[in-house]
């Protein structure tokens, strides 16, 4: 595993959270609207504007990482943070999914994602949030 790390998600408030937080803390920040990527088609319009990613770098690590939550999981207060874990390989991103979602549930499959990286989303059956994703390159 190469780090485990903390994910927020917000209903409609990521872009403002994360402007809040580069205010507080410094830093680079970047942001990726679902209207800017290759879902776009598949986005209902009030959510365009909405954040599919961002990340909040500080002397060149990613300090924090969050998106608005576009409906694949309902959003409640208390759910909004996953842990988010970068994995070495393809075989242990798979193992890992494989071992936390036993008698839980999967929120998204492990899948091929646009940017080139492979990712998955799970509850636990503790009922704790995980996101998982192999990176051939960093390119979050």
């Amino acid at each position: 595993m190469k780090t485990i790390s903390q994910y927020l998600t917000y209903n409609g408030q990521c872009k403002e959270a994360m402007t809040f937080y580069k205010s507080c803390f410094g830093g680079e920040l970047n942001l990726m609207t679902f209207g800017q990527s290759p879902l776009a088609a598949q986005i209902p319009d009030d959510k365009i504007d909405w954040v599919m990613h961002s990340n909040l770098t500080i002397d060149g690590d990613i300090f924090l990482r969050a998106s608005d939550n576009e409906g694949s999981n309902p959003f409640i207060l208390g759910n909004n943070i996953s842990l988010f874990v970068e994995c070495n390989s393809d075989e242990e991103l798979d193992d890992l999914f494989e071992k936390l979602s036993e008698s839980g549930k999967v929120i998204m499959p492990v899948e091929q994602q646009f940017w080139g990286s492979r990712l998955g989303m799970l509850l636990d059956k503790f009922g704790v949030n995980w996101m998982l994703i192999y990176e051939k390159e960093n390119v979050t």
